[in-house]
């Protein structure tokens, strides 16, 4: 053979590899961007819009980190609209506004109750953009600050209209939170981990009789997942991801004294599948499981989970 047919036959195997493996790892990108949230774009997109709803069933709660079944479940629905946008190359900014429902049943008692949850903003940062370079994972510093508009226990018990509580809808906290994204990509498949603490920063209520100084809460995510073909969407691919999230809050400081009964521990399994069903409307649907085991959380209510998300994208052209 000679050595210009050479020449052309290594640049005809160069171009048909790039052009396999771009679409794979510009897929998996956009796969992982799916699990960072409802404020997390895509590459290309510079606005998003949306909404999520969410219903979950509690059967069962964590006393201390042993694990109990209810004898009544409760139920939450909430509904969160959610917007973001691109600025520049490496910022997106964001809001979520939440809407809460709850049943809550004890004894021969149920009731219903709900309103406006804590209003958040968040910021993300991209030190290194994901699928960029063949040596780095993406990587990425997020903050939010979370706002105290919903109702709080506290303010629920001066309220005086439920006895179960079931009007709250809110921490009653001004809360900052800080983590560190990171993004690996190989070919079509996709590793994402997210670690961040946050901390409650100023009480959003009258001050209480007791001197109360809330702990760091903790947050870790670990999702992997790749797209799948499906013809009948309209870029072709379906999103799957599977998460598991482990979230730590520390507790509180009660009168100068830590309470164990106050420190709260979730672990949840997630799962979601997605897809464009046009260049601009984005549908997904989401599932979260608490194993019911001792030691799978601490102090909280816990049960399964579902939800749907449709979310409006704009591009740059």
């Amino acid at each position: 053979m000679s050595r210009s047919w050479q020449i052309a036959l290594m640049a005809g195997v160069v171009l048909a590899t790039l052009g396999w493996s771009t679409p794979a790892m510009a897929q998996a990108c956009c796969a992982a961007s799916q699990t960072g949230g409802p404020v997390r774009l895509s590459p290309g997109q510079v606005a998003a819009l949306g909404v999520n709803a969410d219903g979950r069933l509690y059967t069962g709660r964590f006393d201390g980190t042993t694990y109990r079944s209810q004898q009544r479940n409760n139920l939450e629905w909430r509904q969160t609209l959610a917007g973001a946008r691109q600025f520049g190359d490496s910022w997106q900014v964001g809001a979520t506004v939440p809407f809460v429902q709850s049943r809550r049943a004890g004894g021969e008692i149920s009731e219903w109750g709900g309103g406006v949850g804590d209003v958040g903003v968040q910021a993300r940062y991209e030190l290194m953009a994901t699928g960029m370079s063949m040596s780095w994972p993406g990587i990425a510093l997020v903050g939010s600050v979370v706002a105290p508009t919903g109702r709080s226990p506290a303010d629920s018990m001066q309220r005086g209209q439920t006895l179960l509580q079931s009007d709250v809808t809110g921490s009653g906290w001004w809360r900052v939170g800080l983590g560190g994204q990171v993004e690996w990509l190989k070919g079509r498949w996709f590793i994402a981990a997210e670690l961040g603490a946050s901390q409650a920063v100023l009480e959003g209520q009258a001050e209480r009789t007791r001197q109360v100084t809330p702990l760091p809460a903790l947050a870790g995510r670990l999702s992997a997942g790749r797209p799948v073909g499906a013809s009948w969407l309209w870029d072709g691919a379906l999103y799957l991801a599977g998460s598991l999230t482990v979230d730590q809050d520390l507790g509180d400081r009660i009168d100068g004294s830590w309470r164990s009964d106050t420190a709260e521990r979730r672990v949840a399994l997630q799962l979601q599948a997605g897809g464009y069903v046009s260049q601009h409307w984005y549908l997904m649907v989401r599932g979260e499981y608490v194993p019911p085991i001792d030691g799978f959380g601490q102090n909280r209510y816990a049960g399964p989970a579902a939800g749907l998300t449709l979310r409006r994208v704009f591009y740059a052209n």
